[in-house]
Protein backbone atom coordinates (compact mmCIF):
# COMPACT_ATOMS: atom_id res chain seq x y z
CA UNK A 1 0.00 0.00 0.00
CA UNK A 2 2.97 2.26 0.82
CA UNK A 3 4.73 1.54 -1.87
CA UNK A 4 1.78 2.13 -4.64
CA UNK A 5 1.26 5.48 -2.80
CA UNK A 6 4.73 6.33 -3.37
CA UNK A 7 4.56 5.43 -6.72
CA UNK A 8 1.22 7.78 -7.36
CA UNK A 9 2.89 10.52 -5.39
CA UNK A 10 6.00 10.22 -8.13
CA UNK A 11 3.94 10.25 -11.40
CA UNK A 12 4.79 11.86 -13.84
CA UNK A 13 1.42 13.30 -14.19
CA UNK A 14 1.14 14.07 -9.97
CA UNK A 15 4.61 15.78 -10.43
CA UNK A 16 3.21 17.85 -13.36
CA UNK A 17 -0.29 19.11 -11.17
CA UNK A 18 1.61 19.65 -8.29
CA UNK A 19 4.40 21.43 -9.69
CA UNK A 20 2.70 25.32 -10.04
CA UNK A 21 0.75 24.69 -6.86
CA UNK A 22 4.76 24.37 -4.62
CA UNK A 23 6.13 27.10 -7.40
CA UNK A 24 3.29 29.18 -6.23
CA UNK A 25 3.47 28.06 -2.58
CA UNK A 26 7.67 28.98 -3.08
CA UNK A 27 6.98 32.66 -4.61
CA UNK A 28 4.12 32.93 -1.49
CA UNK A 29 6.81 32.53 0.97
CA UNK A 30 9.30 34.86 -1.06
CA UNK A 31 6.84 37.75 -1.31
CA UNK A 32 5.80 37.66 2.74
CA UNK A 33 9.41 37.47 3.76
CA UNK A 34 10.04 40.37 0.63
CA UNK A 35 7.41 42.23 2.28
CA UNK A 36 8.37 42.15 6.09
CA UNK A 37 11.98 42.99 4.94
CA UNK A 38 10.81 45.96 3.11
CA UNK A 39 8.70 47.12 6.12
CA UNK A 40 11.71 46.82 8.34
CA UNK A 41 14.12 48.98 6.27
CA UNK A 42 10.94 51.57 5.93
CA UNK A 43 10.41 51.74 9.48
CA UNK A 44 14.64 51.50 10.08
CA UNK A 45 15.07 54.72 7.39
CA UNK A 46 12.35 56.61 8.97
CA UNK A 47 13.95 56.01 12.74
CA UNK A 48 17.28 56.92 11.80
CA UNK A 49 16.50 60.05 9.93
CA UNK A 50 14.50 61.56 12.86
CA UNK A 51 17.73 60.59 14.90
CA UNK A 52 19.31 62.37 12.63
CA UNK A 53 17.22 65.86 12.77
CA UNK A 54 16.56 65.34 15.88
CA UNK A 55 20.50 65.46 17.03
CA UNK A 56 20.62 68.92 14.62
CA UNK A 57 17.94 70.03 16.88
CA UNK A 58 19.69 69.70 20.32
CA UNK A 59 22.50 71.10 18.90
CA UNK A 60 20.72 74.30 17.96
CA UNK A 61 18.50 74.27 21.38
CA UNK A 62 21.88 73.76 23.33
CA UNK A 63 23.13 76.67 21.98
CA UNK A 64 19.76 78.94 21.62
CA UNK A 65 19.43 78.17 25.60
CA UNK A 66 23.29 78.76 26.18
CA UNK A 67 22.09 82.56 24.88
CA UNK A 68 18.85 82.97 26.14
CA UNK A 69 21.25 82.44 29.51
CA UNK A 70 23.68 84.43 28.76
CA UNK A 71 21.33 87.35 27.79
CA UNK A 72 19.82 86.84 31.58
CA UNK A 73 23.06 87.11 33.01
CA UNK A 74 24.42 90.44 31.21
CA UNK A 75 20.61 91.67 32.57
CA UNK A 76 20.99 90.92 35.69
CA UNK A 77 24.40 89.64 37.01
CA UNK A 78 23.06 86.45 38.37
CA UNK A 79 25.45 83.51 37.87
CA UNK A 80 22.20 81.09 38.04
CA UNK A 81 21.29 82.59 34.17
CA UNK A 82 25.00 80.72 33.38
CA UNK A 83 23.46 77.25 33.84
CA UNK A 84 22.68 76.80 30.34
CA UNK A 85 25.54 78.57 29.01
CA UNK A 86 27.49 75.69 30.95
CA UNK A 87 25.23 73.25 29.89
CA UNK A 88 26.50 73.90 26.38
CA UNK A 89 30.08 73.92 27.03
CA UNK A 90 29.91 69.80 27.93
CA UNK A 91 26.85 68.99 25.75
CA UNK A 92 27.48 70.46 22.06
CA UNK A 93 30.55 68.42 21.70
CA UNK A 94 28.79 64.63 22.77
CA UNK A 95 25.75 66.21 20.09
CA UNK A 96 28.40 66.74 17.48
CA UNK A 97 29.83 63.36 17.77
CA UNK A 98 26.13 61.56 17.94
CA UNK A 99 25.07 63.63 15.03
CA UNK A 100 28.56 62.88 13.06
CA UNK A 101 27.97 58.83 13.41
CA UNK A 102 24.33 59.39 12.20
CA UNK A 103 25.44 60.80 9.21
CA UNK A 104 29.02 59.48 8.50
CA UNK A 105 28.41 57.36 5.58
CA UNK A 106 26.92 61.05 3.66
CA UNK A 107 30.22 63.32 2.77
CA UNK A 108 27.77 66.73 2.44
CA UNK A 109 26.29 66.03 5.84
CA UNK A 110 29.52 64.87 7.20
CA UNK A 111 30.92 68.32 6.26
CA UNK A 112 28.19 69.93 7.76
CA UNK A 113 29.18 68.49 11.26
CA UNK A 114 32.23 69.81 10.92
CA UNK A 115 31.43 73.11 9.84
CA UNK A 116 29.07 73.05 12.90
CA UNK A 117 31.93 72.36 15.31
CA UNK A 118 33.82 75.13 13.78
CA UNK A 119 30.47 77.69 14.20
CA UNK A 120 29.61 75.96 17.76
CA UNK A 121 33.47 77.05 19.18
CA UNK A 122 33.34 80.65 17.71
CA UNK A 123 29.50 81.08 18.84
CA UNK A 124 30.85 80.17 22.84
CA UNK A 125 34.44 81.70 22.49
CA UNK A 126 31.73 84.77 21.79
CA UNK A 127 29.39 84.57 24.87
CA UNK A 128 32.53 83.52 26.81
CA UNK A 129 33.69 87.10 25.82
CA UNK A 130 30.80 88.93 26.59
CA UNK A 131 30.50 86.74 30.13
CA UNK A 132 33.73 88.46 31.05
CA UNK A 133 32.78 91.93 29.85
CA UNK A 134 29.95 92.09 32.04
CA UNK A 135 31.69 90.41 35.00
CA UNK A 136 34.64 92.79 34.74
CA UNK A 137 33.64 95.99 32.87
CA UNK A 138 29.47 96.34 33.95
CA UNK A 139 26.65 95.70 32.42
CA UNK A 140 27.25 98.80 29.49
CA UNK A 141 30.29 97.10 28.39
CA UNK A 142 28.53 94.17 27.99
CA UNK A 143 25.64 95.64 26.02
CA UNK A 144 28.27 97.59 23.88
CA UNK A 145 30.19 93.88 22.63
CA UNK A 146 26.72 92.60 21.88
CA UNK A 147 25.43 95.19 20.15
CA UNK A 148 28.46 94.47 17.39
CA UNK A 149 26.33 91.45 16.16
CA UNK A 150 29.08 89.00 16.17
CA UNK A 151 27.31 86.63 18.37
CA UNK A 152 23.76 87.09 16.09
CA UNK A 153 26.07 86.39 12.86
CA UNK A 154 27.50 83.14 14.39
CA UNK A 155 23.75 82.20 15.04
CA UNK A 156 22.26 82.94 12.03
CA UNK A 157 25.32 80.87 10.21
CA UNK A 158 24.84 77.70 12.76
CA UNK A 159 20.72 78.00 12.04
CA UNK A 160 21.51 78.55 8.07
CA UNK A 161 23.73 75.13 8.26
CA UNK A 162 21.27 72.78 10.15
CA UNK A 163 19.17 73.94 7.93
CA UNK A 164 20.32 72.98 5.15
CA UNK A 165 21.27 69.49 6.42
CA UNK A 166 17.51 68.80 7.77
CA UNK A 167 16.78 69.48 3.68
CA UNK A 168 19.66 66.91 2.56
CA UNK A 169 18.38 64.83 5.24
CA UNK A 170 14.67 64.89 4.15
CA UNK A 171 15.70 64.71 0.40
CA UNK A 172 17.85 61.19 1.31
CA UNK A 173 14.86 60.25 3.11
CA UNK A 174 12.78 60.29 0.62
CA UNK A 175 14.93 59.03 -2.11
CA UNK A 176 15.52 55.93 0.18
CA UNK A 177 11.23 55.83 0.20
CA UNK A 178 10.96 56.08 -3.61
CA UNK A 179 13.77 52.68 -3.17
CA UNK A 180 11.12 50.71 -1.46
CA UNK A 181 8.53 51.95 -2.89
CA UNK A 182 10.00 50.52 -6.36
CA UNK A 183 10.38 47.38 -4.45
CA UNK A 184 7.46 46.80 -3.37
CA UNK A 185 5.79 47.82 -6.74
CA UNK A 186 8.38 44.87 -8.27
CA UNK A 187 6.93 42.51 -5.40
CA UNK A 188 3.25 42.83 -6.43
CA UNK A 189 4.42 41.96 -10.19
CA UNK A 190 6.19 38.76 -8.86
CA UNK A 191 2.82 38.23 -6.71
CA UNK A 192 0.93 38.96 -10.10
CA UNK A 193 3.15 36.22 -11.90
CA UNK A 194 2.97 33.86 -8.78
CA UNK A 195 -1.12 34.02 -9.83
CA UNK A 196 -0.82 33.45 -12.56
CA UNK A 197 1.14 30.57 -12.64
CA UNK A 198 -1.01 29.19 -10.09
CA UNK A 199 -4.47 29.55 -12.52
CA UNK A 200 -2.10 27.55 -15.73
CA UNK A 201 -1.29 25.21 -13.39
CA UNK A 202 -4.53 24.69 -12.46
CA UNK A 203 -6.21 24.79 -15.68
CA UNK A 204 -2.77 22.08 -16.96
CA UNK A 205 -3.62 20.07 -14.57
CA UNK A 206 -7.57 20.04 -16.06
CA UNK A 207 -6.05 19.03 -18.83
CA UNK A 208 -4.27 16.27 -18.02
CA UNK A 209 -7.01 15.06 -16.15
CA UNK A 210 -9.61 14.95 -18.74
CA UNK A 211 -8.06 12.42 -21.66
CA UNK A 212 -6.99 9.96 -18.61
CA UNK A 213 -10.59 10.10 -17.34
CA UNK A 214 -11.30 9.06 -21.38
CA UNK A 215 -9.30 6.61 -21.30
CA UNK A 216 -10.55 5.06 -18.26
CA UNK A 217 -14.14 5.67 -19.50
CA UNK A 218 -12.76 3.94 -22.96
CA UNK A 219 -11.59 0.88 -21.54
Amino acid sequence: MVAGRLKALLHPAFLLRSLPMVAALAISCFITFEFNAAAREAHSMVEHSMSALAAMDQVLSLLQDAETGQRGYIVTGDDAYLAPYRAALHGIEPGLQRLDLLIMKNTAQHDSVERLRAISARKLAEMKDVIDVRRQQGLQAAANQVALNVGKTEMDELRGEIGEMKARETTILRDKENLVEARNDRIVIISIVALLISLAGRLASSLIRVPSQFRRNGS
